[in-house]
């Protein structure tokens, strides 16, 4: 049997896989949805009966089930713990008569049909375990991440192929608060990968795995310098190489952040969304002495679960609940601006609202202005590239920096050639920082499909 390279482009927000024979690049139809793509979107659904679904399936699952579902939280007993009363001094401490068992209660979702996961990869680097609790039960990270990466192997299974070796992508700085982060996410992922029945691992960073196809496809002369600009959904991601004889080349150094794309759709969201939101909003009141007043809405013990979406459905509890019933019967604009939230709260829509934020921000990619929409919240509003740029101000000013500290580590000023790539790098402020940086050696290169298909040809060659 001919030799077959895999690589697998495990992201943040999608995951593709490539396979190489030498000659061709092909890339497997591994999503479970209706149209089988070759790019499936990094989700797990786990259902109450404790079945699962990848993908595509498992947004639309969690959308249809989800979705304007009434949410009815109960109160239940999660634990105990022992409380001892009593002193200290200097040297020990006396225990009192006073102590006593304490019952530790939660208030839980009983009616809910299922947990979406997406984005697990941001975990890896983490570092306490991570355990997440689903219905009954707690899993770990590796045990979620096995599921993911399990459905991927049968996919390809199913399509005929067999791998006695695998190249998996992976950013220059994982996400996490581990202070050996990297070194704690490979180990994670190396368990994962084990217990989803994949052959032994080689882990190849994703902007030289970018630099692999594009030099596959183009040609550069000896000696010329290439920097590929890897901006995807969870991590920037930065490469410098030197081109040596044939398709060969030597990486000179690497560097990156752990923020990107989806904390662009967070920032959107908490930056502009939030306003139209109730955030800012002053509700009016009548004195007892019959003078008018107002007080500020309470928004900020709203943000936190509506930035996490996947414990949005928490807000529908009295205690929130009451504070927008009373901004309900102000009046005016606020009435109109907290019904949003009420709506959002009561439809569980916080998902579907950054599903749109992610869109709206691919809109103006090629569009000067988009209109967010959202008609089961009466949310409508403009957003303008001019909107975008003031979200993404941070990176516009980061990113200049660290190029520069990449290119001095290295002795140079600038390079023969800038290889853009991945979903964010599309944003045209980013886009104009480089062209500005590195007029006319620019070019854009494959943005969802270069790194799995470098990878595959990394483990062919390999």
């Amino acid at each position: 049997m001919n030799k077959i390279g895999a690589g697998l482009d495990f992201g943040n927000s999608n995951t593709t896989i490539a396979v190489y024979d030498g000659k061709n690049i092909n890339y497997l139809r591994i999503d479970s949805g209706l149209n089988k793509g070759v790019v499936m979107p990094s989700a797990l659904y786990i259902h109450k009966n404790k079945e699962f679904e990848t993908g595509s399936r498992a947004l639309l699952r969690y959308l249809e089930e989800n979705t304007n579902r009434k949410i009815r939280l109960s109160e239940v007993e999660v634990g105990t713990i022992e409380v001892h009363m009593g002193e200290m001094d200097r040297d020990y401490f006396v225990e009192r008569d006073r102590s006593f068992t304490a019952r530790l209660h939660a208030r839980i979702d009983q009616d809910m049909p299922g947990r979406l996961f997406r984005g697990l990869k941001m975990y890896l680097g983490e570092k306490e375990e991570t355990r997440f609790r689903i219905f009954d039960k707690f899993f770990r990270l590796e045990a979620l991440l096995n599921m993911l990466l399990r459905s991927v192997r049968e996919s390809w299974e199913k399509q005929g192929y067999s791998f006695s070796s695998i190249h998996i992508g992976r950013p220059v700085r994982y996400q996490g608060s581990s202070d050996n982060k990297n070194d704690q996410a490979l180990i994670r992922m190396k368990k994962a990968l084990s217990l989803a029945g994949y052959p032994a691992p080689l882990f190849l960073e994703e902007p030289i795995a970018a630099a692999w196809s594009y030099l596959d496809d183009h040609s550069l002369e000896k000696g010329n310098t290439l920097l590929v600009f890897d901006f995807g959904g969870g991590t920037l991601d930065l490469a410098l190489l030197e081109k040596l004889e044939g398709k060969s080349f030597r990486v000179l150094d690497t560097s990156g952040l752990t923020r990107a794309g989806d904390w662009i759709d967070r920032e959107i969201y908490s930056r502009i969304v939030f306003t139209h939101l109730g955030k800012g909003a002053e509700v009016p009141f009548t004195k007892d002495d019959g003078s008018r007043s107002s007080y500020p809405f309470p928004f900020s013990e709203f943000e936190e679960l509506l930035l996490n979406w996947q414990s949005t459905h928490l807000l529908n509890q009295a205690r929130y609940l009451e504070d927008i019933d009373r901004a309900l019967l102000a009046g005016g604009e606020t009435t109109l601006r907290v019904d949003r939230l009420n709506r959002l709260i009561r439809c569980n829509g916080s998902f579907t609202l950054i599903k749109l934020i992610e869109q709206a921000k691919k809109d103006l990619s090629d569009q000067e202005k988009t209109r967010l929409v959202y008609p089961e919240i009466n949310l409508d509003i403009e957003l303008t590239r001019d909107d975008l740029k003031t979200v993404i101000s941070s990176f516009l000013k980061e990113i200049p920096v660290l190029i520069n500290d990449l290119l001095q580590s290295a002795g140079i000023d600038t390079v023969d050639r800038v290889v853009s790539t991945g979903g964010s790098s599309l944003i045209p402020d980013i886009r104009g920082l480089l062209e500005n940086r590195f007029p006319g050696v620019v070019e854009e290169w494959d943005p969802f499909h270069s790194i799995a298909a470098g990878l595959a040809m990394a483990d062919y060659y390999s």
